[in-house]
């Protein structure tokens, strides 16, 4: 059941932005019907017990559960159009930004800090990245405490404040150690080069379900690429216009760092993505991102934990080709779906996808390698 607040005209409304939840999922077994709000204002009983639980269940639960009731709050919020600038919010939505920015201020900080056991230099790493002059060494011969580059002073036994920021995403905690998985934006990269293609126009050359590695190539500072996404409006965003729109990342490797940086709820609840993600090329939502009377179109790129065999991959520094796709994988798909058709039981190979895992896809959206487990599965 949605909300009976209506939503309201925003630059993403056009879009659907992926929320998934365990809590929400568990307080929904109680309480058929239960929405964000519910669960993350603790409106009724079962909410509460809920929460409760959760705490008394996990090690860091109460910082967990700050950062798990922030991160749907906002997520809800964007979906209202409520973290638009000038909109006048009612007053569940005024709760539901409290809780939202809950993991926000200094002494809520050290609590999460000490929870998740962070060093100094990993703390520092973090407000280093949220910091716009992370690459600048110095100003006028005084050091940047905020250079990531290599630098004793600032990062003491890490190799560099890319190392440490490593170190700091380790340990705290990823969407999916949360229970969550999300859809987050960011902004396309802007070309290098005069008069090559946008990076959305690279991403829309590219068929629908090929792979994309992330965070393979070296930048300029030594490092392998962050990427940076975020759940809710944010200055970033209002580049879609320059760069072509937006891309939207559906996953659960992600870690909220917001509340560890130092540009607070600026950066629209910022979730930063590790190098080396593989995600999946779902497809353009043409009308995804409207700048006044202006349409962008949004690339949805989904994360997978496992690659599928025989499916083309391509890197996103340059959305260039480094392995081709198998020119037989739709024939030899559609052969082991004819089969499963052929062979089980309609009530059989659906309670054989919830077993598995895979009950949010119907069987012709599995990937070569679900298709065998599933036909293996069925089989014994």
């Amino acid at each position: 059941m949605q909300p009976t607040q209506p939503t309201r005209e925003h630059p993403l409304s056009r879009d659907e932005q992926v929320v998934t939840s365990t809590l929400l999922d568990e307080l929904r077994a109680r309480t058929p019907g239960a929405t964000i709000a519910d669960l993350v204002l603790e409106k009724t009983d079962a909410a509460r017990q809920v929460c409760s639980d959760y705490v008394a269940t996990h090690l860091a639960g109460l910082a967990d559960l700050m950062l798990i009731k922030s991160l749907l709050a906002t997520a809800e919020l964007q979906r209202l159009g409520a973290t638009v600038e000038g909109v006048e919010r009612t007053p569940e939505e005024k709760a539901l930004v409290d809780v939202a920015t809950a993991p926000y201020g200094e002494l809520v900080k050290k609590r999460l800090i000490a929870a998740y056991g962070l060093d100094r230099f990993e703390v520092l790493a973090v407000e280093a990245y949220s910091d716009a002059n992370k690459k600048v060494k110095d100003f006028e011969g005084v050091p940047n405490p905020h250079f990531m580059g290599t630098s004793v002073q600032n990062w003491g036994y890490y190799a560099d404040g890319w190392d440490a920021l490593s170190s700091a995403l380790a340990k705290l905690p990823s969407l999916g150690d949360l229970g969550l998985v999300l859809t987050t934006y960011r902004a396309p990269r802007q070309p290098k080069v005069m008069g090559e293609l946008l990076e959305i126009q690279k991403i829309a050359a590219i068929k629908p379900e090929s792979m994309i590695e992330h965070g393979t190539a070296v930048m300029d500072m030594g490092q392998l690429h962050f990427l940076s996404t975020a759940i809710t409006d944010n200055v970033h965003w209002t580049r879609a216009g320059e760069v072509g729109g937006l891309i939207g990342i559906t996953g659960y490797s992600g870690v909220y760092i917001n509340p560890f940086g130092i540009q607070g709820w600026l950066d629209g609840a910022e979730i930063l993505y590790p190098p080396r993600v593989v995600t999946v090329f779902e497809g353009l939502n043409p009308h995804g991102y409207r700048d006044g009377s202006v349409d962008y179109p949004v690339a949805h790129l989904r994360e997978i934990s496992k690659r599928e065999t025989g499916q083309a991959v391509y890197r996103d520094d340059k959305y260039m080709l480094v392995v081709a796709r198998d020119n037989n994988l739709d024939a030899t798909k559609l052969k082991m779906v004819k089969q499963l058709e052929t062979r089980f039981a309609p009530d059989a190979v659906r309670s054989a996808l919830v077993e598995l895992g895979l009950s949010y896809k119907g069987v012709m959206y599995l990937t070569l390698d679900e298709l065998t487990t599933l036909h293996d599965h069925l089989a014994t």
